[in-house]
C-alpha cells in the first residue's frame, strides 16, 4: 500500500501493515531503474541488493567497473567500498557540488509512488 501522506508506523500496524525498506537502482542518464524491498526488522546488506541487481535488472549487463554513491550512502554503509573492491568494483562517493546523484534520487522517490502499478 502506497500512501501520500505519512502515516505513523503504529496506526499502520493496526491495519495490518508494516513498513519496507525500498532499494532502487538507477543508471544515470539511462531509463534503466530496479526495485527490490525488505522489511525493516530485516534489511539487507547493500552489497546484496547491488548484487542482486546486477545479475536480475532487465537492462544491466552485470558488474559496472565504477559505482558512485552518495555521501549518505557511503556513511550508512561504511564496508561497501571494501566489499565492492573485492569484486573489482571501484566505488566513488559523489561530492556535494553533483548534481545527477540527488535528481535521480528524486525522480526514484517520484516513481515509488506509483511503486503498484509498476512493480
Amino acid at each position: 500500500m502506497s500512501v501520500r501522506d505519512p502515516i505513523k508506523v503504529k496506526d499502520a500496524e493496526r491495519y495490518g501493515l508494516s513498513p519496507l525498506i525500498l532499494y532502487e537502482l538507477t543508471i544515470a542518464g539511462l531509463p534503466i531503474r530496479w526495485m527490490t524491498s525488505s522489511p525493516v526488522d530485516q534489511p539487507m546488506a547493500f552489497r546484496d541488493v547491488l548484487l542482486d541487481a546486477w545479475s536480475n535488472a532487465r537492462g544491466l549487463c552485470g558488474r559496472p567497473d565504477i559505482l558512485r554513491i552518495n555521501r549518505h550512502l557511503a556513511t550508512a554503509s561504511t564496508e561497501l567500498v571494501r566489499e565492492m573492491a573485492k569484486i573489482g568494483v571501484q566505488v566513488e562517493v559523489a561530492d556535494a557540488k553533483e548534481k545527477s546523484l540527488p535528481a535521480s534520487l528524486r525522480s526514484d522517490q517520484d516513481s515509488s509512488r506509483w511503486l503498484l502499478d509498476t512493480w
